[in-house]
């Protein structure tokens, strides 16, 4: 993706009592810093994989920009990034196997949580009543009109322009402001060398009434793991697949096309 999905993560939810007047009241720009390092640290060990991201994008046919061995109108296309920017994307209407009823006008971006602003011609058009998203990749005209074939990427924006901008990527499980919230409190408890920061601690043992027990310093560290119990339980929730339901799929069968956006409830 164009941004690093952790700068799209939701900011930290601070509680009170976990941290001290002391903590919250850091110099704003290292305070700001210390919770950028929170989520940069769940995002990394949670696998990369969450946050949303709003991107726009300007779909182009192939046979419109400028290439002489552009592809016929009917042939699918296949998305590609030219400078981390979609600059052709499926902008035909497509018959056949597309759906019933007539031709179907789509683009395809990959990834797709919902559709926040579609642009043409330098208008605004309500994106609820214009597109539905399927599959969370194929964006669909539902208001009975079709996708630009082509437009005008020298100007950015006015007449023969048009884009569709959208959150691509995976939300955030349900938790992670919290947790970001509490891991930020620690690190900052560390940088102040505050006794009751529950990060593991530089110590090799600890000998109290008879009874020695030993440490590791950060043992858990290669696991992207924080010896913080509700930290890396979260952790552990949002990257596992240990305990997802079997299923068995078959190349052969074709799925059912999904609207992924926007839900429609149940009547």
């Amino acid at each position: 993706m164009v941004n690093e999905l952790a700068a799209c993560w939701p900011d930290p939810v601070i509680c009170d009592d976990c941290c001290s007047e002391e903590v919250t009241g850091l110099d704003p720009a290292m305070w700001e810093a210390i919770q950028k390092m929170a989520v940069s640290f769940l995002w990394r060990a949670t696998g990369k994989q969450y946050g949303l991201c709003e991107n726009t994008y300007r779909p182009c046919r192939r046979t419109c920009d400028g290439s002489a061995w552009g592809w016929p109108i009917g042939t699918p296309f296949i998305p590609w990034r030219v400078n981390d920017q979609w600059v052709n994307l499926s902008c035909n209407s497509c018959p056949g196997e597309c759906g019933c009823g007539g031709a179907v006008s789509e683009i395809r971006i990959p990834s797709v949580q919902a559709v926040t602003r579609v642009r043409v011609d330098g208008v605004d058009l309500e994106p609820e009543a214009t597109v539905a998203v399927y599959d969370r990749y194929r964006i669909v005209r539902v208001d009975g009109e079709q996708w630009p074939g082509c437009q005008n990427l020298a100007s950015k924006d006015g007449v023969g322009t048009w884009s569709v901008t959208v959150q691509e990527g995976l939300p955030v499980p349900d938790g992670g402001e919290w947790i970001a919230g509490v891991l930020a409190c620690e690190f900052a408890k560390a940088c102040l060398g505050k006794k009751d920061c529950r990060l593991p601690r530089n110590v090799s043992s600890l000998a109290r009434q008879g009874v020695t027990v030993q440490f590791e310093q950060f043992a858990n560290l290669p696991d992207m793991l924080t010896g913080i119990f509700e930290v890396d339980a979260w952790i552990e929730g949002a990257r596992t697949t240990r305990w997802r339901a079997p299923s068995i799929t078959s190349l052969d069968v074709r799925l059912p096309a999904r609207m992924t956006w926007p839900i429609v409830e149940p009547v």
